[in-house]
């Protein structure tokens, strides 16, 4: 695949991902009512997710990567995650354990993001700095006035 077909692949499942991920986000305020669809949209969202970086990277190279020592516990707990929010929210129908799950699943996704992104760790930080001080002058401006 040329360097362009890379880059639009990677937008289009990156695209799908995200799209995913706002359907299921409309489902968080009635997450106990509708666990499974939001576990069902998530996981779809994070598998698109995978794929994209696997087109941008290529799939031989991605997945050599998913599973270098160092990255190996992060990918087996997400993709663990996965199996398991799909598995509790399907199979067991549990919302407790589907939560549970999927707030694992969301956070070694970001784990995963920010990993695969160059200069993520950096952009994490600095977004985590100006997020930090973001709210410490919204807090502060508000108590004191």
């Amino acid at each position: 695949m040329t360097r362009k077909q890379r880059f639009l692949g990677f937008l289009g499942f990156f695209a799908a991902g995200l799209f995913c991920f706002v359907v299921a986000s409309f489902y968080l305020p009635v997450l106990i009512l509708k666990s499974r669809k939001f576990s069902i949209l998530f996981t779809f969202g994070s598998l698109f997710l995978i794929t994209s970086f696997g087109v941008l990277r290529g799939p031989y190279n991605h997945f050599h990567g998913m599973v270098k020592a160092d990255r190996l516990p992060q990918t087996t707990l997400y993709f663990f995650s996965m199996v398991a929010t799909l598995f509790f929210a399907l199979q067991l129908q549990s919302t407790l354990l589907t939560v549970i799950a999927a707030a694992i699943q969301i956070f070694t996704l970001i784990w995963y993001t920010f990993s695969y992104t160059p200069g993520g760790q950096t952009g994490f930080m600095l977004f985590g700095k100006l997020a930090t001080s973001m709210v410490k002058k919204t807090a502060t401006s508000t108590f004191s006035a």
